[in-house]
C-alpha cells in the first residue's frame, strides 16, 4: 500500500508526547498541521478500506440463499 511521504512533522508528535497529549490537543502552528496530516492520512485509509471492501464484494458470486 502506497504511504506517499509518511508523516513529515515527527517534532509535533514528539512534543506531544512529551506534553502527555495529542497534537490536536495542542495549540501551536505545527501541532495544527500535524492534525491536518493525520485527518488526510485517516481519510485515505478510510476511502482505501471503502474501495477495497466494495471490489471484494463485487467480486463475490451470488448467494443462492437470498
Amino acid at each position: 500500500m502506497p504511504v506517499g511521504e509518511g508523516l513529515r512533522l515527527r517534532q509535533a508528535y514528539a512534543d506531544a508526547a512529551g506534553q502527555g497529549t495529542v497534537v490536536w490537543r495542542m495549540n501551536t502552528e505545527s501541532a495544527k498541521a500535524a492534525t491536518a496530516e493525520l485527518q488526510f492520512l485517516f481519510q485515505h485509509f478510510y476511502l482505501m478500506n471503502q474501495t477495497r471492501r466494495s471490489m471484494s464484494e463485487a467480486l463475490q458470486p451470488p448467494n443462492p440463499a437470498t
